[in-house]
């Protein structure tokens, strides 16, 4: 229990620090720490992200800094992909879909190294 409730202080740290890393803390946790099924973790970290971002959403939207408009065109094609998403994960072993988790990981990382460092194009 303690070492749950250190994990999902952790989560909600990070996401509140940098607005970012929900699933990429979350998975592992469940999965490492917590010993959760792989498949079960990454349906229970999109439970678990989305609620805190939910209720971390409504101080923002009380103080007028949410731009609906991109809520609505990144949101909307985002939950039709979360569903198909669901729906193939049922055809992929765990295995590869923990190893495609952290390729895309990896990839966000070196993108974002390398923007911070000033190496992207204009």
């Amino acid at each position: 229990m303690p070492l749950m409730i250190l994990g999902a202080l952790t989560i909600g740290l990070m996401l509140g620090l940098i607005g970012a890393g929900g699933s990429i803390l979350t998975v592992p946790v469940l999965v490492y720490m917590l010993g959760h099924d792989g498949k079960v973790a990454i349906a229970e970290s999109l439970a678990i992200v989305g609620s805190i971002a939910f209720v971390t959403m409504v101080a923002y939207a009380r103080a007028h800094q949410v731009n609906w408009r991109s809520v609505v065109f990144f949101g909307a094609p985002g939950i039709v992909g979360t569903y198909a998403g669901a729906w193939l994960s049922r055809l992929v072993p765990v295995s590869l879909q923990l190893t495609l988790f952290a390729v895309v990981m990896l990839i966000a990382a070196w993108v974002m190294f390398r923007k911070a460092n000033g190496a992207q194009r204009t």
